[in-house]
């Protein structure tokens, strides 16, 4: 998917959130780029982290209408998947 076209799609999104999402996104797709001529997929899954702390903050905010902040750690991150 273009980053153009999954802005789009995100443009009801709080452009805090909306923001965040597509750079982790974007990192995901060139750490995995890069990974595939050095087999160093680990890198991939750090920024696959990011983009789930992303959408999980956005889920709270839209669920409660509270959040933990962007670059502050999410305490008990299990927790809040369940």
């Amino acid at each position: 998917m273009s980053i153009l076209r999954f802005d789009q799609a995100l443009f009801n999104i709080d452009k805090k959130f909306r923001d965040r999402i597509i750079t982790s996104y974007k990192e995901i797709k060139s750490r995995y780029a890069k990974a595939l001529y050095r087999s160093e997929f680990y890198t991939t899954g750090l920024s696959a982290g990011k983009f789930c702390e992303c959408i999980l903050r956005l889920l709270l905010h839209n669920l409660t209408g509270a959040f933990t902040p962007f670059g502050t750690h999410i305490k008990y991150f299990n927790d809040e998947l369940s």
